[in-house]
Formats: structure tokens, C-alpha cells, sequence
């Protein structure tokens, strides 16, 4: 309840707003803005902005920064000081949620590059979606061509029917599995792989690491 409402004056939408700043204060601290021993009291609290505590909550709750600042914004005793309406604070939690998406896509990015192994993302439909840059340098086609072209095509032949018993496993949505195959490499070779692959069904996608063995199946 904003200051103004538990006064009884005029409301508006950026009393509303207040009430949202509350809800996101319980969220990020588990305590609600007001705490008191009974309604009366509470009341009391929230006509009189007792905010410090709720505002020291907030400042030491080692949430993100950006949503610590709107909750501050929000719950501004002032209405003045708050945003104008909820469309605001929606907007800014919007741009907030956007730029997690983008930082989770960097951060795997970067894990997909840095691997020491060769990672990928396929799809049931049998195409490579992603893989990194080690599926080129090792093999030896290029990105475009692995993309482009069936994978089932780039496995040895001796190799593809435990390949595709493995992708009905994986299509069933059962645990992590690992199973090895060879891959012809752009000078005619034949690499081993060994494979550890996880599957989300319902997305139709397949998260694998392989690592080239063929040194150690020589031996």
C-alpha cells in the first residue's frame, strides 16, 4: 500500500505502481515492505513511508543492480519520483529480461568456442544446427558444408545403424548417452569420434561433444 493510499487520499496509477515495487520488493529481499505486529501497525508504517527498512532490505539483498534500482524507484514515497505507470516499469523489465537473454547467448557463445572438443547442436531432422570451429579444423569441410549436407552422410557407412539407434534413443528423450562412430574427413580419412549426446524432444534438438579418438583406436 503506497503512503497515499494508506492516508486515504487521491490515488492514481503510479500508487499502482507502488504496489508493484512492493511485490518485486518481496521477491528480491522475502519480506514485504512493511512489517509490523498487527494490521493497525502496519497501516500506521505505511502511511508514515517507514521505508528504511524495506530500502536496506533491498540495497544488501545481492540482487542485479537494475532491478534493485526499480524496486527503489518504484517504492518512492514521493509519487512524483515513481514512474508514471505500470507500462513503464513493464517496459523496463522487458529491456532487463532482453539483456539476460543476451549475456545467456554470449556466454554460450563463447563456451561453444572455447571447447577443446567438438561440439554441436543437431536436429532429429538429421542436419547439424551449430557446431564449432573444431568440426572444421578437424575434419577439414568447411562450416557451410557441414551445415548444408545430412550428417548421416559424413559417417561411415559400417557406422550408421548404431548411429541412427542412438538418435531414436535420444528421440525418445532418454538420459545422456555415448557411443563412438567414424567421420570422413576431407582428405578421405576416417576420424573416430566418441560422442556424449543430450536430447530435447520436445524441440526436436540434440546437444553432443565428441572427441576425436582416432589416435587411441589406432594404437
Amino acid at each position: 500500500m503506497s503512503p497515499e493510499q494508506a492516508c486515504g487520499w487521491c490515488v492514481d496509477s503510479r500508487s499502482d505502481v507502488f504496489g508493484l515495487g512492493g511485490l518485486l520488493c518481496e521477491i528480491l529481499t522475502g519480506r514485504p515492505p512493511y512489517l509490523g505486529t498487527d494490521l493497525l501497525d502496519i497501516c500506521f508504517k505505511a502511511a508514515k513511508a517507514s521505508l528504511d527498512d524495506a530500502f536496506r532490505s533491498l540495497n544488501e539483498c545481492g540482487a542485479d543492480e537494475t532491478l534493485v534500482c526499480l524496486a527503489l524507484k518504484c517504492m518512492a514515497p514521493d509519487p512524483d519520483d515513481r514512474p508514471v505507470d505500470a507500462s513503464v516499469v513493464a517496459t523496463e523489465l522487458t529491456l532487463y529480461l532482453e539483456s539476460l537473454l543476451r549475456r545467456a547467448e554470449s556466454d554460450l557463445g563463447r563456451f561453444f568456442e572455447l571447447s577443446l572438443d567438438l561440439f554441436c547442436i543437431a536436429g532429429m531432422d538429421g542436419f547439424f544446427r551449430r557446431v564449432n570451429s573444431n568440426f572444421p579444423r578437424v575434419l577439414g569441410y568447411s562450416e557451410k558444408e557441414l551445415l548444408g549436407r545430412p550428417f548421416m552422410e559424413f559417417i561411415h557407412p559400417d557406422d550408421r545403424e548404431k548411429t541412427v539407434a542412438a538418435m531414436s534413443q535420444l528421440n525418445l528423450g532418454q538420459p545422456v548417452i555415448q557411443f563412438c562412430n567414424r567421420y570422413c574427413a576431407a582428405d578421405g580419412q576416417w576420424r573416430w569420434f566418441e560422442w556424449t549426446a543430450k536430447s530435447i524432444p520436445e524441440e526436436g534438438i540434440i546437444f553432443a561433444v565428441a572427441r576425436d579418438v582416432t589416435d587411441r583406436v589406432l594404437v
